[in-house]
């Protein structure tokens, strides 16, 4: 199959490859439909079980007129658990940089979060850990790094060091870390 992606035009490589990751895709998709179908059709039936038994406890309780949770809803217990949470997470990295997908595993066992899909995942990161950690840095008490060179390689965070904390110790060490401008001196 080598020799003939060689001998094919650009653009016919390009729809081939392309081909190939839709395939791929295609299968993660399929495979993850799969679970979800059967583990569907238990929660549907411990619905259906839990609705009867909700309706022989009390006959004016309609199931289908309760409004369903979503995944992670209400899971930080109360306001501003998220971001002390974070806050926290910094603080225990001790100065140390902490890239986001870390941080986001950190957050997820600590608040007991778990989705069924990436997507669903994703939107969480963004919507959730993402957008409080660009609260942070509006405000000033966390800096964004990245680590690595390539587009793709995780942003990594740290609280803002506070100079009025530094030792004479860690203030050389920064100081012989960076190349000081010595015209004129």
């Amino acid at each position: 199959m080598y020799d003939l992606m060689k001998r094919l035009s650009s653009a016919t490589r390009q729809l081939a490859e392309r081909h190939a990751r839709l395939k791929g895709r295609a299968e993660q998709l399929s495979s993850q439909l799969t679970r979800l179908t059967g583990e569907l059709a238990k929660v549907r039936e411990q619905l259906a079980a839990v609705g009867t038994l909700l309706v022989s406890f009390d006959a004016r309780v309609e199931p289908l007129a309760i409004a369903p949770i979503t995944a992670w809803k209400g899971k930080y217990g109360t306001r501003g658990a998220l971001r002390d949470a974070v806050l926290e997470l910094l603080r225990a990295a001790q100065g140390g940089w902490l890239p986001t997908p870390q941080l986001s595993l950190l957050l997820r066992d600590s608040f007991d979060l778990s989705f069924s899909t990436r997507e669903e995942l994703r939107n969480w990161e963004v919507r959730s850990v993402w957008s409080q950690l660009r609260r942070f840095v509006d405000e000033g008490l966390v800096e964004k790094s990245k680590t690595g060179a390539q587009h793709n390689d995780p942003a990594c965070w740290r609280l803002k060091p506070d100079p009025k904390a530094f030792s004479l110790d860690d203030l050389r060490a920064i100081a012989a870390g960076v190349e000081l401008d010595t015209v004129g001196a």
